[in-house]
């Protein structure tokens, strides 16, 4: 083989390698956001499931609570973050109302299962804004990714887009 035939030879190996190489990357980054996000949803459907618990409590101790706060809030995995910061919104809307009303009865708050349940419910409104924080990191991660030439194109034949940011302050202060 001549020394052209080698020179055209590593140029095709040193390009395939760098589109293996490049390609693996965005999988792998699509994949990390993916699975953050997914720990998202699993936060929310949990802290959704400790408010309707401390609903429960409540109730049992004869407080009425008003449908719109027991009413169930559409959920699923794979929530688009613009969703998930609106279930955010709802769950911490309807948290702070239960919150009033079962602060009506001084008896019932004290009782070591509801502060147990109060607790748990503030910690994974914490456990939220710190996987939302990985999440956004991720998401610009594997934005700056796509917006390489090469990343372009191959995140378009996979049809991947931009991801968008889960922004708890922004649910915070508004109906989403």
């Amino acid at each position: 083989m001549t020394i052209a035939g080698l020179i055209v030879l590593a140029a095709i190996l040193l390009i395939g390698g760098y589109y293996i190489h490049t390609a693996s990357k965005l999988g792998r980054l699509h994949q990390s956001a993916r699975n953050t996000a997914g720990e998202l949803d699993t936060l929310l459907w949990d802290r959704n499931h400790v408010l309707d618990q401390i609903i429960q409590k409540v109730e049992a101790a004869g407080i009425s609570v008003p449908e719109e706060h027991k009413k169930p809030i559409a959920m699923a995995l794979g929530m688009l973050p613009i969703m998930q910061m609106s279930v955010y919104k709802s769950i911490d809307d309807r948290g702070k109302a239960v919150f009033e009303l079962a602060n009506e009865k001084p008896e019932l708050v004290e009782t070591e299962e509801m502060k147990k349940l109060m607790g748990r419910f503030t910690n994974l409104k914490i456990d939220i804004s710190e996987c939302g924080s990985r999440y956004n990191l991720k998401a610009t991660e594997f934005n700056a990714f796509i917006n390489r030439p090469l990343g372009r194109f191959l995140a378009g034949r996979k049809k991947m887009s931009e991801k968008n940011h889960f922004n708890i302050a922004l649910a915070e202060v508004s109906a989403v």
